[in-house]
């Protein structure tokens, strides 16, 4: 993907099964911006873990994050976020 484009990288995730997404906390914040309705349409539980880093990742960018995404996301500057439970 030549330009960063957040439905996408979900259909890619969805299609080739990424077991890890690694982006810029920006990029977080732009899957979050999509509605529910555009993030139910691709399956996204073959995702074991989410790396952001680069930039600073607001803990509100975490939380949210975790809510829908339910994986653990790592954050190099600091301690990993637990999801609820283990990956699905």
């Amino acid at each position: 993907m030549a330009r960063y484009d957040a439905e996408r990288a979900l259909e890619l995730i969805d299609r080739y099964r990424a077991r890890c997404f690694v982006g810029v906390p920006v990029m977080l914040q732009r899957l979050l911006a999509l509605d529910s309705a555009q993030r139910a349409r691709y399956d996204t539980s073959s995702l074991q873990a989410v790396v952001a880093a680069g930039a600073p990742l607001p803990p509100t960018t975490a939380t949210q994050f975790l809510d829908p995404f339910r994986r653990l996301l790592y954050h190099p500057s600091g301690p990993p976020h637990p999801a609820s439970g283990p990956p699905a």
